[in-house]
């Protein structure tokens, strides 16, 4: 079993951080982003894992492969973009690295700009037990639950409703782009490319697919640790924070 990790976006948000590196590769604690994923993917067990970068950043991942020691076997994968404008989306990533190295096996996929620092085991075991698997958060704010995937769920926590970016949030749980999918599901991604839907955001897809096969939530609770989207200077200058006082405490 390997977790793919989607590093390609341009992170203009984040500029001038980003102007000239990649934002999963800056700095946070002692290491980078993408540091802190490498260790939470390799203590629950997965030993691979597969990143889709774009071409004007292919080769600070790789000085980051060479120079930073990882628990998991990294292989990198250019999806051939030099410009926000010509981007695949995350969906179009996510089918170009299932399609590259031919993945049969169940698969993990992560939003490679996640910073968190609860540990993975918990969604592992429920994935086991339950199947196809998107891990929730509550983000408290209605503000931030508004920018992210709403997820309703039934009795036994399997999805019956997904609204990307719902105006109206119903709660403050929200998808946090962090998905464990039997292989069953590859073959489902193929199909959604071939509708021609829109292939920018992973949250359309999930919209489609809880239609088709079952896919089934599961929360981790604030105790458990943080989850923060870098995906502006507030986001990022939160991470370093919550690093520093892990590290203190």
């Amino acid at each position: 079993m390997q977790c793919i990790v989607l590093c390609a976006g341009f992170a203009t948000r984040l500029y001038p951080l980003t102007r000239h590196r990649p934002k999963q590769l800056l700095s946070i604690g002692s290491g980078c982003v993408l540091d802190q994923i490498m260790d939470r993917i390799s203590d629950a067990g997965i030993k691979q894992a597969t990143l889709v970068c774009n071409q004007r950043f292919i080769h600070e991942f790789e000085q980051w492969r060479r120079q930073q020691p990882s628990p998991v076997s990294v292989h990198l994968i250019d999806n051939g973009v030099t410009a926000e404008d010509q981007r695949r989306g995350s969906v179009g990533d996510l089918n170009l690295a299932l399609e590259t190295i031919d993945l049969r096996d169940d698969f993990w996929v992560l939003h490679g700009d996640n910073f968190f620092t609860f540990s993975l085991c918990p969604v592992m075991n429920a994935f086991h037990q339950q199947g196809n698997t998107l891990v929730l958060y509550d983000v408290v704010s209605e503000a931030r639950a508004r920018r992210a995937g709403q997820v309703t769920c039934n009795a036994s926590d399997r999805i019956i409703d997904f609204v990307e970016k719902p105006l109206q949030p119903k709660s403050t749980w929200v998808s946090i782009g962090i998905y464990a999918f039997r292989a069953e599901i590859r073959s489902q991604i193929q199909q959604y490319m071939a509708t021609g839907r829109s292939t920018d955001r992973s949250g359309d897809l999930m919209a489609w697919l809880h239609t088709r096969v079952p896919l089934y939530a599961f929360r981790v609770p604030r105790a458990h640790g943080v989850w923060i989207d870098i995906g502006t200077p507030t986001a990022y200058q939160r991470a370093k924070t919550a690093i520093q006082n892990k590290v203190r405490s």
